[in-house]
Formats: structure tokens, C-alpha cells, sequence
């Protein structure tokens, strides 16, 4: 029997985050059939105690489907179609601050 762990959040966990670490680093150990994928923002905390084991950054997937989504809302809206019109660089700097906080 495989089991697949689909843990997210990480980062809300309210405690010890090396504990947390050391939870799962003995639970993997203990068995081959189970697996484990843990989801959390990006802290330097969870990037320490996770160093070593394979990992990917959701973001970097999907920036650019991020990207167009905020444009087309941007396009979207009047007030902001016109405030691009007289702010063009303000607005856009505001485009890629949403993109990059998503």
C-alpha cells in the first residue's frame, strides 16, 4: 500500500517550525510506501530546515498566468484603464506588484 501526504500551509503552523521538520523528516524514514509533499510560502525557516530535499516554487510556474490575469483585469476596469492613461508607469508598477504578491 502507497500513501501520497499532500500537506499545505506550512507556514500557518502556530509552533516549533524545526519540530514540524523533524515530524516529517522521522515519518519518512519509517516507511518507503509513504510520501510526503508539503506546501508553504517561501520563509527563510523552511528553507533551512528543507534544504536537500527536492522542491519547486509554485510562482515561478505560474507568474506569467498571474501576469496576464492582472492585465486583463486592468483592461477590464475603467478607472484603471484611465489612470494607466495619465499614471502609465505608476500603473504598471502596480501590475507587477500584484503579479509578484500572488
Amino acid at each position: 500500500l502507497n500513501i501520497f501526504f499532500y500537506i499545505d500551509s506550512l507556514n500557518k503552523f502556530n509552533s516549533n517550525t524545526k519540530q514540524l521538520y523533524l515530524f516529517f523528516k522521522y515519518l519518512s524514514t519509517k516507511s518507503n510506501s509513504a510520501k510526503f509533499c508539503l506546501s508553504s510560502r517561501p520563509w527563510v525557516l523552511f528553507k533551512e530546515n528543507f534544504k536537500g530535499y527536492s522542491s519547486l516554487r509554485l510562482h515561478d510556474l505560474i507568474a506569467n498566468n498571474i501576469n496576464t490575469y492582472v492585465i486583463d483585469k486592468f483592461r477590464e476596469s475603467t478607472t484603471l484603464r484611465k489612470l494607466k492613461a495619465r499614471y502609465t508607469r505608476l500603473t504598471l508598477s502596480l501590475a507587477l506588484e500584484i503579479t509578484e504578491r500572488a
